[in-house]
């Protein structure tokens, strides 16, 4: 039996001071053993480290769609693996979102969940790991053996709940170096994908609410338009069994203003913006329609527009447009009798805090002893009705020609 040779200074030592100096040897000898299991991960952490700083550096600036996209391309540049992988789970089947294989973008596929690797692989540590034999173990899925794959890291992607709603995977012509580190870096960049894919989910359905509101308010904007037109039609018939020129009038009148509104959901109807008109346009076409209902003519009576680019809701724009009618209906009729020519000045202009409409001619005026304010005409009660209704004030001038100003706030 050969016994281990002592060192002259320790034969020296008392028995106490030799189990203290052994207790010293055993710590020393523990912490190069520690250290070199250390420096035998270093590969592995250092590893670890950079491919954590180029994909962390890749995405960091990206949200959505692009940001899934950047981190397939660099998880599979990091990591040095053919093919990475961000797929979404709709129903039974796997849609990629994002597809990056051997160096470039791959167009969206889907696949059946049931040729998954993540169905049939047990789950370790929230991951699946498949890191040889891939296409010996999952014959006959079309998807891995057109990629070449041999090896298979993937986590899953999970919504706030805990649900799954998709997969993160690389796959590998070769052995995956550094598996374990691999899913690390799956998992912490998972984690970030399931919110992007959560928060592009939840826009999707605001999306598609929005655009399903958007056809049923130009749904009704097309039936209010219509039922409208009803409406006109129904007073042109009554008008035609009508003798007495008066009641002719008042039902023309009727009409004229039953068709500025439905003029306004025409508008509507017809523009991307479902929500507001455009005014200027909106006012000629108007003006247009008047002028063709009194069969006025336009080289006698020539108009004038001065309308600042606006657009009104219907709040705004359905009691401006009936007070445009009255007013232009009242000048047709009453400014320039004896097929006497004349200008219509048509504006709208805005100031800091308010808007003004302001409708003129330079016909014979209003009437002396008119008082606007007081009058039983039904179309200027109208116009003050509908000037009280847009919160403004009216300003009437008649002395030469006509001039009607409604300012009001829009907020």
């Amino acid at each position: 039996m050969n016994l281990p040779i002592l060192q002259p200074e320790l034969i020296q030592l008392s028995h106490e001071e030799l189990i203290t100096e052994i207790v010293t040897l055993r710590k020393r000898n523990a912490a190069l053993e520690a250290q070199q299991t250390l420096d035998e991960e270093q590969p592995e952490r250092k590893w670890l480290d950079i491919s954590l700083q180029d994909i962390t550096a890749a995405t960091a600036a990206s949200t959505g769609q692009e940001f899934l996209t950047i981190l397939a391309k660099h998880l599979s540049l990091a990591l040095q693996i053919r093919h990475a992988v961000i797929t979404e789970l709709i129903n039974d089947e796997l849609q990629t979102l994002a597809f990056w294989s051997d160096g470039q973008a791959q167009p969206p596929t889907a696949f059946p969940l049931s040729e998954a690797p993540c169905c049939s692989l047990s789950m370790k540590v929230g991951g699946y790991q498949c890191l040889r034999g891939l296409q010996q173990q999952f014959q006959g899925y079309q998807l891995l053996a057109s990629l070449e794959g041999e090896s298979y890291i993937g986590v899953p992607l999970r919504d706030s709940e805990g649900r799954s709603i998709g997969n993160i995977c690389v796959i590998h012509d070769r052995p995956i170096k550094y598996p374990q580190q691999v899913e690390a870096i799956l998992r912490i960049f998972a984690a970030r994908a399931s919110v992007e894919l959560e928060r592009q989910r939840s826009a999707d359905v605001l999306q598609k609410s929005l655009a399903e509101k958007e056809v049923l308010l130009q749904e009704i904007h097309h039936r209010v338009k219509n039922n409208l037109q009803t409406v006109c039609s129904l007073l042109r018939l009554q008008a035609n069994t009508i003798k007495d020129s008066q009641a002719l009038e008042q039902l023309r009148e009727s009409q004229n203003r039953v068709h500025a509104m439905g003029l306004i959901h025409e508008k509507l109807y017809q523009s991307k913006n479902l929500a507001q008109i455009n005014f200027a346009e909106y006012l000629q076409s108007l003006v247009e329609d008047l002028f063709n209902s009194y069969n006025a003519d336009r080289h006698r009576v020539n108009v004038r527009f001065d309308v600042v680019p606006v657009r009104f809701c219907v709040d705004i724009a359905n009691p401006c447009g009936l007070i445009l009618n009255e007013l232009v209906s009242n000048v047709l009729k009453h400014a320039f009798p004896d097929d006497r020519p004349g200008t219509i000045q048509i504006s709208l202009q805005r100031t800091a805090s308010q808007y003004a409409l302001t409708v003129q001619d330079d016909g014979i005026g209003l009437p002396p002893d008119l008082n606007v304010n007081q009058t039983r005409s039904l179309g200027l009660r109208l116009v003050r009705s509908l000037v009280q209704q847009l919160k403004g004030t009216l300003t009437v001038e008649g002395q030469q020609g006509t001039r009607f100003v409604i300012t009001f706030a829009v907020e």
